[in-house]
C-alpha cells in the first residue's frame, strides 16, 4: 500500500482502507499520524483523542438526550472512526476530558482547527450534528491527503 501511496496513486480503494482504522486498531496511530506531518515525533507524546468524547457518544447519553434508536446506532457505529479521532498531548487530553466538543474547542487557540482538520462551521460543533461533522472531516482529512500524497482530487495528475 505504501508504494502506490507515494507514487501519487491515492485511489478511493486506498482511502476506505485509511477510514477503516478505528480507535484500539495497531494501525490508528500511524494513520493518524500521517496528519500531523509538523508535529515533533521523537520529543513529545500523544494521546488518540475522540473528538466528540466517547462517553458523550454513548448509548445510555444519546437515549437520555433523545436521540432515536436508529440514530444512536449511526452515531456509534461512527464514533470511534477516524473521523471523529485526533491525536492531542497528555495535557491536552486530561484537560478535554468528557467536556462537550463545542465548549471546549472555544478555549483552543486559532490554529488548533487547522492543525486537528475541524470543520470551520459552529453548527457541527454539537452533538446533534455529530453525523454531519465525521462526514465534514473527513472531506478534510482526504484534501489532507491528497495533498501529501496525490490522488483522484489532485488536479496536477
Amino acid at each position: 500500500m505504501l508504494h502506490e501511496i507515494t507514487s501519487g496513486i491515492l485511489n478511493i480503494f486506498y482511502l476506505a482502507r485509511f477510514f477503516a482504522n478505528s480507535y484500539g486498531n495497531k494501525l490508528t496511530f500511524l494513520a493518524l499520524s500521517i496528519l500531523y506531518p509538523d508535529y515533533n515525533w521523537g520529543a513529545v507524546t500523544f494521546h488518540q483523542d475522540h473528538i466528540f468524547p466517547k462517553d458523550i457518544i454513548s448509548l445510555k447519553n444519546l437515549k437520555i438526550a433523545g436521540f432515536n434508536i436508529d440514530r444512536i446506532h449511526s452515531y456509534l457505529s461512527i464514533r470511534d472512526g477516524l473521523g471523529n479521532l485526533e491525536l492531542l498531548s497528555p495535557e491536552e487530553n486530561k484537560e478535554k476530558s468528557n467536556k462537550p466538543f463545542d465548549k471546549w474547542l472555544i478555549t483552543r487557540d486559532a490554529t488548533f482547527k487547522k492543525r486537528h482538520l475541524i470543520p470551520d462551521s459552529p453548527e457541527l460543533w454539537k452533538v446533534e450534528r455529530f453525523d454531519d461533522f465525521v462526514k465534514e472531516r473527513q472531506k478534510l482529512i482526504e484534501k489532507r491527503l491528497v495533498k501529501l500524497f496525490g490522488g483522484p482530487s489532485d488536479k496536477t495528475n
